[in-house]
């Protein structure tokens, strides 16, 4: 009887080893198999996406485990073994880890296999018990949000407080000073441009000029000569 009564449960070896949820662990398979088999952890039960009433949900990766959770001592939330080891490094003292869900320093969890009747009855009841509460409180909001909405209404009618002011052109049209800094830059150019103009007829007029003044005179050496044979027949 000694025997039996000392005997390790047996698992499917498959369960004494995490199955890949995350990428590595700093735990060594031996140790973890002692732990599991000392029911110091739940085994690594497969997660599922879809629960049913022979599953319990682990709150930090969202998968359904059969065979139970492990429960936190402080807070009494369940956890799955991979999630655990996630937040319960090897390297790190006990003392040294925090709960994930009540912050509760020094954690650690126990394993009692599945959930009892009672205490799957006991989880629903608390959970529509959240779910009520929350239902309530979102009412409450929007019943004072409505009687802040009312009360701005009257108070309007009655003159206590005057309407918000419509918003201003600049504020409609906040492209408008970038509209104006575009157009004053193209009137500089144009006027810069017609500058340019101005100054290459300027550097052209030489060349005329002294067409002109050479066209100049010759008219006068002609006038000149005129007048010259004009005076010499009288």
């Amino acid at each position: 009887m000694g025997n039996s009564s000392s005997r390790k449960t047996r698992i499917d070896p498959r369960h004494l080893k995490p199955s890949g949820l995350y990428p590595r662990t700093d735990w060594d398979d031996g140790a973890l198999k002692k732990m599991v088999q000392d029911r110091k952890i739940a085994p690594f039960f497969e997660g599922k996406e879809m629960g049913n009433a022979d599953t319990e949900e682990c709150p930090i990766c969202f998968l359904n485990y059969g065979g139970g959770l492990n429960r936190s001592v402080c807070c009494r939330q369940g956890i799955c073994s991979e999630c655990y080891l996630q937040v319960r490094k090897k390297r790190l003292k006990e003392n040294a880890v925090q709960c994930p869900f009540c912050k509760h320093w020094g954690y650690r969890v126990i394993y009692r296999g599945p959930l009892t009747e009672t205490e799957r009855e006991s989880n629903v009841a608390e959970e529509e018990k959240v779910r009520k509460l929350e239902v309530e409180v979102r009412m409450a909001e929007e019943r004072r949000e409505q009687e802040r909405l009312l009360k701005r209404a009257a108070d309007l009618k009655a003159g206590i407080i005057r309407p918000s002011p419509p918003p201003s052109s600049a504020q409609s049209s906040p492209v408008a000073p970038d509209v104006a800094r575009v157009d004053s830059s193209r009137r500089r150019r144009s006027a810069a441009h017609h500058s340019e103009g101005s100054d290459s007829n300027t550097r052209s007029s030489p060349f005329a000029e002294s067409r002109s003044g050479v066209d100049g005179s010759d008219g006068m050496r002609r006038v000149e000569y005129s007048r010259s044979a004009d005076n010499a027949s009288v």
